[in-house]
């Protein structure tokens, strides 16, 4: 599966986030959805990916829900 380029962005935008707050990561490639796996407080937390979003903010919201949990929030 491809991923358009705006998802590849954000992907890679939401990784930095990770490698800035010094948390590990790792990509599951699926056949449909990938999933960006990561710890935060010793929780392994999971987060879909989808590759052809229907919804134009899907990737931002992606994003978000990865800052969020970073930061401590709910996912």
């Amino acid at each position: 599966m491809k991923l358009t380029k705006q998802v590849r962005e954000h992907i890679a935008l939401a990784i930095q986030d990770l490698d800035d707050a010094g948390i590990p990561w790792q990509i599951e490639f699926g056949k449909k959805h990938h999933k960006l796996l990561y710890v935060v407080d010793g929780k392994v937390l999971s987060m879909g990916v989808s590759g052809s979003p229907s919804d134009r903010r899907a990737a931002l919201n992606f994003r978000k829900q990865v800052r969020n949990s970073i930061r401590g929030r709910a996912a």
